[in-house]
């Protein structure tokens, strides 16, 4: 692909700002749906921080989190597509349920507990990132604070829209696919200009 159009969510969203960061001279601009873009985000909840202690992690995450997780994914969910209904059958779709096999959820907590430590990593070169950039966030996402990440880095960028709704979430991509295949869109043609 010949200077593409790069959509990150969430923490996929820090993961293309890095690539904004390192590689910018081959995009077309980058969209970045609710991410996570200052380090501070807060730590890693206890049971992702406690599967990687020696001992207890095993007991953690091949019985704990096998028997209470399941039971979470409900509720989780709520919380990730508020103030939008979850979509009948996401769960199941998606396979929410394989996060709860122990080397996936294993492997989840070691990237969580390093999230700070990127951001803290990244977050200073953003002012170098000169390529299009399009921020769309959801005053009601629960999961990443849009006013903390999206708002004050893209006003911090020389080539950013920001979007932000009252009643958008943190899941923009199921709940507004529209706007964002527009975004994309948008970005594709000015990249071919």
């Amino acid at each position: 692909m010949e200077r593409p159009v790069v959509v990150g969510h969430s923490w996929g969203g820090a993961i293309t700002m890095r690539m904004a960061i390192d590689h910018g001279e081959v995009l077309s601009g980058i969209v970045l749906i609710g991410a996570p873009l200052h380090s501070g985000v807060g730590d890693a909840a206890w049971y992702n921080r406690a599967s990687r202690l020696f001992g207890i992690g095993p007991v953690i995450t091949r019985l704990i989190i096998p028997l209470v997780g399941p039971r979470r994914i409900d509720a989780g969910l709520e919380d990730t597509f508020h103030p939008q209904p979850v979509p009948d059958g996401y769960a199941e779709t998606v396979q929410v349920n394989r996060l709860f096999r122990a080397d996936i959820f294993k492997a989840n907590a070691e990237d969580m507990a390093q999230v700070n430590d990127h951001l803290a990593r990244q977050e200073a070169l953003y002012s170098g990132v000169s390529l299009p950039v399009v921020f769309l966030a959801g005053e009601a996402d629960q999961v990443v604070f849009t006013n903390r990440h999206s708002v004050p880095v893209a006003a911090s960028l020389p080539d950013a829209e920001l979007i932000v709704r009252a009643d958008w979430g943190h899941m923009l991509h199921h709940t507004a696919p529209d706007v964002v295949a527009n975004a994309v869109r948008r970005l594709h043609r000015a990249g071919d200009n």
